[in-house]
């Protein structure tokens, strides 16, 4: 049955989801072992490490909004492509980043800066593509499966995660982060009839199936 519904998902959307499943399996190997790579690796603290969240947080809630009010005000998806697509390259970058640099607490709150701005450009983009494209016959559906699934993947993530930070090291996490960031362009190429600047309706694409 499952395969039956996933194929009334638009194709914009089937690609926008396994992109999500993709980056966020590899970042959710981190998230919940990033302070310990802080205190041990780098010789931060723990408030410094709640500090270093924050940083990415903050700066998140600060450019989102602005960003979104900028996007909402062109035509077309174009830009939010474009977004999109520099959200998950500007990640994986991020990721070789923390591998190469992140040696002192100060490179920490660099690369978390950045980080934050990388999420703003993904929090202003997928979810209003995702919502433009929807199947009016399975709205919940569609949410939810791409929901559900990142709450598996963030579980399975998690332990693999503590399995090879303990076995092999923090930083193999991070050269993971940043392959699967960039693997995360190739189910976005999917939707790349988004260049064209067509888009707008929700549900839209599912009436030209």
């Amino acid at each position: 049955m499952l395969p039956r519904v996933f194929g009334k998902i638009t194709p914009v959307n089937r690609s926008l989801i396994f992109l999500d499943w993709t980056f966020f399996f590899g970042w959710e190997m981190i998230g919940p072992i990033f302070a310990i790579f802080i205190v041990q690796h780098v010789g931060g603290t723990v408030a410094q490490a709640g500090f270093a969240v924050a940083v990415a947080w903050l700066t998140r809630a600060t450019v989102q909004i602005p960003l979104s009010v900028l996007l909402d005000r062109r035509q077309g998806e174009r830009d939010e492509f474009i977004m999109l697509f520099l959200s998950m390259t500007i990640a994986g970058f991020v990721a070789l980043g923390y591998y190469f640099f992140a040696t002192t607490i100060t490179a920490v709150y660099a690369l978390q800066f950045v980080q934050g701005i990388r999420s703003s450009f993904y929090g202003a983009t997928w979810p209003s593509i995702f919502s433009r494209h929807l199947n009016h016959g399975g709205v919940s559906f569609q949410w939810s499966l791409d929901t559900s699934i990142l709450a598996f993947i963030t579980g399975v993530a998690g332990a693999i995660g503590g399995y090879l930070a303990n076995q092999f090291g923090f930083r193999i996490l991070f050269l993971l982060a940043s392959f699967l960031s960039f693997s995360a362009l190739i189910p976005l190429w999917g939707a790349r009839e988004l260049l064209r600047g067509g888009g707008g309706e929700i549900g839209a694409e599912s009436e030209r199936q």
